[in-house]
């Protein structure tokens, strides 16, 4: 009727977001961000971390590397089904999104995976 394209619903409540998204709206939750910012600062990096996209869900797991992944490449790692190494966490603190196969994995890295669930 307005020629909106896309509406983003602001919800209180994290518990209601799946109402939301059984419609195919996409929500934004203060009180849901606020905590996930909040345990942010005071542990260290999450082991696993979900995060929804309208109806679908992607887990986030970050570990480690295992003393055999170091020298290897992305296409070394064998994956469980519908996962993918999303990124690396280098010793220095920066983040490397793995956007090719020709990254190296090095001694101190963590290592983040996602996969859809």
């Amino acid at each position: 009727v307005y020629g909106v394209k896309k509406v983003v619903s602001r919800i209180l409540d994290p518990e209601r977001g799946d109402i939301f998204a059984h419609f195919g709206l996409e929500t934004v939750c203060p009180t849901k961000l606020t905590v996930e910012a909040i345990c942010s600062a005071i542990k260290p990096m999450l082991e696993e971390k979900y995060v929804s996209f309208g109806s679908h869900m992607v887990r986030f797991t970050t570990m480690e590397i295992p003393k055999e992944f170091i020298g290897m490449t992305p296409v070394d790692i064998e994956y469980e089904e519908n996962e993918t190494l999303y990124a690396i966490i280098r010793a220095d603190s920066t983040m490397e999104i793995v956007n090719n196969y020709n990254v190296v994995m090095r001694e101190g890295d963590k290592l983040i995976f996602s996969k859809a669930i």
